[in-house]
């Protein structure tokens, strides 16, 4: 099982938005981390980054990146 530092090693290496946020996801189901990790681990990209929320929720056509089922 993976801890919470490994997981946003890995999110902060990735470099299109839309995958550090699916990292993310995958990464916290993994390390079974609270639901605040999620959010911590958006703002530590985003900082670093210099994306907005959007940009890593969002595919160019408007699709969502994450979905429920993910969250199963």
């Amino acid at each position: 099982m993976k801890t919470y530092e490994e997981v946003l090693k890995e999110v902060l290496e990735t470099k299109d938005p839309r995958e550090a946020m699916i990292k993310i996801i995958m990464g916290w189901k993994e390390a079974k981390l609270g639901l605040t990790a999620i959010i911590e681990m958006m703002e530590a990209y985003m900082k670093k980054y210099g994306v907005e929320d959007y940009e890593m929720a969002y595919y160019p056509n408007g699709e969502r990146v994450v979905s429920p089922e993910m969250f199963q």
